[in-house]
Formats: C-alpha cells, structure tokens, sequence
C-alpha cells in the first residue's frame, strides 16, 4: 500500500506532526510550557551575540524557526507579518495598541517599523503631531509569564524605547489609559486585536466610548476573526460600514 501524502502544512511547520492524529479537542497550542522554552531557545542560539541582539528581523526569524522546527507558536508568522508591515508603512501609525500580545512577535515586528519610520528616538519624529504624541506601542497581555517572555525579547531587540508591554485584562487597561490620560489630547492611529477573539466587539465598543478611535482613517485590524471566529465582531463592524476588504481591516471614518 502506498504510503498516504503527508500534508502540506507539515512541510512547512514540521512542529506540528506532533498533533496529527490527536482529537481537536485535546490540542494544546499554548500556555503548555512553550513560551518559556521558545526563550530558551533564543538564548541558546548560536548567533545570539552576532546575529540577534538589537536585530529585531533576525529575532522573528528565529522566533518562526523555533515554531516550525520545535513548537507551534501561535503567532501572526512571517505571512501576516508582511502584510501588516506594508499596512504600517502606508499608513505611518504613531500611537498603537495591541490586545493580546502573546511573547511579543507583533510587538517586535510594529516596534521595529515604528522606529523605521519615525527614527532612533520616539521624541525626534519627522513630523509632530498636533497632540506631540510619542510614537509608541503599548503591548497588552494577561498572563505575567507570558509578558515577561514578551519584554525580554523586546529588550534583546533594542526596542523598548517603542514598546512598552503591560500586563492586564484588555477592558481594565483600556479604562487605565484613560484614567492616565495615557494618549494626551490624541488618540490611537492603530488598534491590533490578538486576544480572545469573543471580547473583540466588546473592546472596540469600549475604545470608541472613551474616544479613543475617533482619528479619522484610525486602523483597527482584528485576527483569527474567521478561525477560530468572531462572528459578533464581524456583524458590529459590518453594521458600522467600517470593515476593509483585506485581513479584516477597518479603517474610521473611510465609507460611512
């Protein structure tokens, strides 16, 4: 009998071989020990001195290899990450939040394009903004252990002047930022949501009613809002008139 074609996912990420045969439900794709292993690995990397320190493309490349040779990161991956990266630079973002910033691959990637455009130090950007806002991601993640793989990384790729990782519940640092008057008299120019896909309606509700998305042509980009789905999400913004036609973008103000 021939031998059945293995898939083609497996080529790709052969972390994953792991996982076939296992029921859906017994999948464990985080929190499992990982995240502490993936940092780790980085550390115990050959090139870690010559290669990855304060190179944040180098250490996303080790951060993909780690999750297709060793374990399945649930990360946005090198594919998303492009697209992202093109969106940034089209649209020069100076303010960003995520809501679920995982060990950090986003942060790293927007950080390091934050700091491409608006150069060395966030203070000296090319154009002021009205509001003189700082050009900054502000990094949300519930899990402490999670977080501090996250600022580890960040701090080995040089970009903790652009980002800044904050542990908490993605509602309660909402409502923090406000308290703190944390964006000024501004806003935010881009809003990433990676955390748990049924708070992501809520959240954006909740950015809109303390006025934090009112910047015309603010970006909101939402993740995974297909698999594993949003469809609360999805409806909201479709009924707003605000979702793009590319990764489930949505830009404020642009066909309403």
């Amino acid at each position: 009998m021939a031998d059945t074609e293995e898939p083609p996912i497996f080529t790709k990420y052969p972390s994953l071989r792991k996982m076939a045969g296992v029921d859906d439900s017994e999948i464990v794709e985080s929190h499992d020990g990982r995240e502490v292993t993936l940092l780790k690995y980085i550390y115990a990397h050959p090139e870690l001195d010559t290669k990855l320190r304060g190179s944040p493309a180098a250490i996303l490349e080790a951060m993909d290899e780690f999750a297709a040779q060793e374990d399945f990161l649930i990360n946005i991956g090198p594919d998303k990450a492009g697209k992202l990266g093109a969106l940034m630079r089209e649209h020069r973002p100076r303010v960003l939040v995520e809501l679920g910033g995982y060990v950090g691959y986003s942060a790293i990637l927007f950080g390091s394009i934050l700091k491409e455009i608006w150069g060395v130090n966030p203070d000296n950007a090319e154009v002021e903004d009205e509001d003189n806002s700082k050009a900054k991601l502000y990094s949300v993640e519930i899990d402490p252990l999670i977080a501090s793989v996250a600022m580890n990384l960040v701090s080995l790729a040089g970009l903790q002047d652009f980002v800044e990782v904050i542990i908490g519940g993605s509602a309660h640092t909402l409502r923090r930022f406000q308290e703190q008057e944390t964006f000024g008299n501004g806003g935010i120019d881009m809003l990433f949501l990676d955390h748990d896909e049924a708070l992501y309606e809520a959240d954006v509700k909740l950015a809109e009613e303390l006025g934090f998305l009112d910047k015309h042509g603010a970006l909101i980009i939402a993740d995974n809002v297909v698999r594993p789905g949003a469809p609360e999400y999805r409806d909201y913004m479709r009924k707003n008139r605000r979702l793009g036609d590319e990764m489930e973008i949505s830009v404020v103000g642009r066909g309403v």
